[in-house]
């Protein structure tokens, strides 16, 4: 048997992650327009 409690706890640290990078992004994109362009495919990658 998987154990649950890990199962979930990875799934919520990944789903986490996500939003901290399209609020990251977010911000580079409100503060940066410029740079945001340049430095897109870097943090796409």
């Amino acid at each position: 048997m998987i154990n649950l409690e890990i199962v979930f706890s990875v799934c919520l640290g990944i789903f986490l992650y996500k939003i901290l990078m399209v609020i990251f992004c977010g911000a580079l994109k409100a503060f940066f327009p410029k740079r945001w362009e340049e430095s897109k495919k870097e943090y796409l990658d």
